[in-house]
C-alpha cells in the first residue's frame, strides 16, 4: 500500500507539466484564448493559466469539461500524457 501511494504521488508530480503541455497545445490548435477556452469549460481564466503553467492540476470532472471544450477525447489526452506501462 504505502510503495503504491509513493508510486501515484510520484507519477503525479511527474505528469502535471506534461499535462499543461498537451492543454496548452490543444488550446492553441483549436484557435483558442485563454478566456474562450474557460467560457466554454465553465472555468476562470486564471485556473486555465494556472493549468497550462503545471501550478495546478484538474480534477476528473473539470478535465473532461476542457476536454469537451476543446472536442477532444479524455482517453486520447491521457495516452499522450501517461507513460506506457512495463510489459511483464
Amino acid at each position: 500500500m504505502y510503495y503504491s501511494t509513493l508510486v501515484c504521488i510520484s507519477q503525479r508530480v511527474t505528469l502535471q507539466p506534461v499535462l499543461a503541455i498537451e492543454l496548452k497545445k490543444a488550446r492553441i490548435a483549436a484557435g483558442l484564448t485563454q478566456e474562450e477556452l474557460a467560457a466554454k469549460a465553465g472555468i476562470s481564466r486564471e485556473y486555465v493559466n494556472y493549468l497550462e503553467r503545471g501550478k495546478r492540476s484538474p480534477t476528473v470532472k473539470v478535465f473532461i469539461r476542457i476536454c469537451s471544450a476543446l472536442k477532444m477525447y479524455p482517453p486520447d489526452v491521457l495516452a499522450r500524457v501517461v507513460p506506457p506501462r512495463a510489459k511483464k
